[in-house]
């Protein structure tokens, strides 16, 4: 996972789905087309699971890279959810052509 990687990078995306906004396989899609990245933030925390994934937060908070409000945030998000984001072992993020044919990743 990015070292970056936290509650903030999660919310936008994670609001999107939230609100019905955007499914996490749309959210994932953009993420790794913008960023060239081979996974996006639900399947990150799809790899990692919740409870490591907010784990991770409590540290930030602990050390002050993150605050309060975005651990609050995360335990939010992923408390409505108790199932992966992801079909497994076969996720669809990780299938050719999923970003689209011109990303690095879509062979």
């Amino acid at each position: 996972m990015p070292a970056h990687f936290g509650a903030r990078q999660f919310e936008p995306g994670a609001s999107g789905w939230y609100h019905d906004i955007a499914e996490p396989a749309d959210i994932d899609r953009a993420w790794m087309a913008a960023t060239s990245l081979p996974i996006g933030p639900f399947g990150l925390i799809d790899e990692m699971g919740n409870d490591r994934f907010l784990d991770m937060c409590r540290q930030r908070v602990a050390t002050g890279q993150i605050g309060e409000d975005d651990l609050r945030l995360a335990q939010d998000y992923l408390g409505r959810r108790d199932v992966a984001f992801y079909t497994y072992p076969d996720p669809e993020y990780a299938r050719a052509g999923f970003v689209g044919p011109e990303h690095p990743d879509s062979a």
